[in-house]
């Protein structure tokens, strides 16, 4: 059975949106997970890349009922969001038997029913609920992007074999590539394809002639810090591991810019 949680309102020029939590129940979130791969197609691509293809298959990713508490600590951590990172409309939580969070569209998060003891849930849960965010608000964080950070979506070529060893997230399959300072994409790929695992990787950062490093480009720590590879992968992820991490916030020039932009 889904639970809907308690409803926060918030206002936009004048008028009222309800912003709903609901978890959900063995039946629901199998429904669920039918409906978040017909809207982005996540597994068939794993699969049609053999290392994403084995890096999922390690994990048991098939729903499971909540578990004991899972409800009350989403309802809790829900509560925490700062309005002006909820999503509209309803969020739907699901538990699975293993794995990595992570967010389907249009607005469901996937946590691994561990997680409900981790002390980091409510952060994240917030990790979670900004990618959720970015997801239903593309043009204000592209806007964002480009103005703060120097980055713009990416749409050409990356070099073939960097494409066949690259981790695909769910939570930025949409635009998967961003170009910082109209030179470098970053682009997270496996370590060992032959033995993929979704935990192991490393930050290649690819030029769009083809050339790529393993070290950051010139300027790079110096305005968004130093930060572990696989939150580099992406703006959407160090926006979220910027935000959410609030008993240790995050002192760099981007970090700053950002809470700016969305708490402040």
């Amino acid at each position: 059975m889904a639970v809907d949680a308690s409803a926060a309102i918030t206002g936009s020029h004048g008028e009222a949106n309800l912003y709903h939590l609901k978890v959900l129940g063995l039946e629901e979130a199998y429904e669920t997970m039918h409906e978040n791969e017909k809207e982005d197609g996540y597994r068939v691509k794993c699969r049609s890349s053999p290392p994403n293809a084995l890096a999922i298959s390690r994990y048991i990713q098939a729903p499971v009922m909540p578990p004991n508490g899972a409800t009350a600590l989403s309802n809790d951590a829900f509560s925490q969001v700062p309005a002006t990172l909820k999503p509209e409309g309803t969020v739907k939580v699901g538990f699975i038997e293993n794995g990595l969070p992570h967010t389907r569209p249009p607005a469901t998060i996937w946590f691994p029913e561990f997680m409900v003891k981790d002390k980091s849930f409510s952060a994240t849960f917030l990790h979670e609920c900004i990618h959720l965010h970015q997801r239903a608000n593309k043009k204000k964080w592209n806007d964002f992007y480009k103005r703060y950070w120097e980055f713009e979506p990416w749409t050409g070529a990356i070099p073939k074999e960097v494409e066949e060893r690259r981790r695909i997230n769910p939570d930025t399959m949409r635009q998967p590539f961003y170009i910082w300072r109209g030179q470098w994409i970053p682009v997270l790929v496996f370590e060992r394809p032959g033995a993929a695992d979704l935990k192991s990787c490393r930050l290649l950062w690819v030029e769009p002639s083809g050339a790529w490093q393993h070290v950051p480009p010139p300027g790079w720590e110096q305005f968004f810090g130093t930060v572990n590879g696989s939150i580099c992968e992406h703006p959407h992820e160090m926006a979220a591991y910027f935000l959410s991490d609030n008993e240790n916030p995050f002192d760099s020039p981007a970090a700053n810019s950002l809470r700016r932009e969305f708490l402040l």
